[in-house]
């Protein structure tokens, strides 16, 4: 392999990897990658372990949803044999675990020069999706705070609440039902109102809450 080229290739990838617009487009761009860079590699995708349940990410193509499927069933893995497929793992979030598998179709196809290269990628694959996952979640983040800001605005407005007392509200809602926050919010900036009665606190609000 001639290296210089190859370090070239590289660096064009990582700077493409960091401009996709979404973090489904990464991981997409992460697994059309190792097809065209890693020798031997003839098909890729990224399994994401999320406690016993395994969930295939941007293949690319069916044979690899099949083989994740088949490990899933078996209880282990890899099920592919060793010499035909390489995983590589790109994060760790919680109980979640996403791993870059590569497979070939051909016994012996991957060698040292293959796995050294598929190495590089996975270390770039994996900063440019940290990089994406975070804006993704600050995105996700700010657009929450947005809509719990307009949940307060329509119960302040329906129910002649203060500010504190409209996210007491929500809150309550959310703890008591155990339903996420930012669900509440929604509810409310869809359905203009909590279902259940919102009240003030230690008092009934003026007028009919939802």
């Amino acid at each position: 392999m001639d290296w210089r080229e190859f370090a070239q290739e590289m660096a064009s990838m990582a700077r493409d990897l960091l401009a996709q617009p979404s973090v489904d487009a990464t991981l997409e761009r992460i697994t059309a990658s190792a097809t065209e860079l890693v020798a031997g590699c003839d098909a890729a995708g990224i399994l994401l372990v999320r406690g016993v349940e395994v969930q295939t990410l941007a293949p690319t193509e069916q044979l690899v949803r099949h083989l994740d499927r088949l490990q899933q069933r078996v209880g282990h893995g890899p099920c592919f044999d060793a010499a035909r497929m390489m995983g590589f793992l790109l994060f760790t979030d919680g109980e979640d675990i996403g791993t870059l598998n590569l497979y070939s179709r051909r016994p012996g196809a991957f060698t040292e020069v293959s796995e050294d290269a598929a190495v590089m990628l996975a270390s770039h694959a994996a900063v440019a999706l940290f990089s994406a996952r975070t804006h993704a979640q600050m995105e996700q983040a700010v657009a929450t705070r947005h809509q719990i800001g307009e949940a307060m605005g329509i119960l302040m407005s329906s129910l002649h609440l203060t500010e504190e007392q409209a996210f007491a509200a929500l809150r309550r809602h959310s703890q008591e039902n155990n339903v996420k926050l930012r669900e509440v919010a929604r509810q409310v900036c869809e359905e203009g109102g909590v279902p259940g009665r919102c009240h003030r606190h230690g008092a009934e609000p003026d007028g009919t809450g939802l």
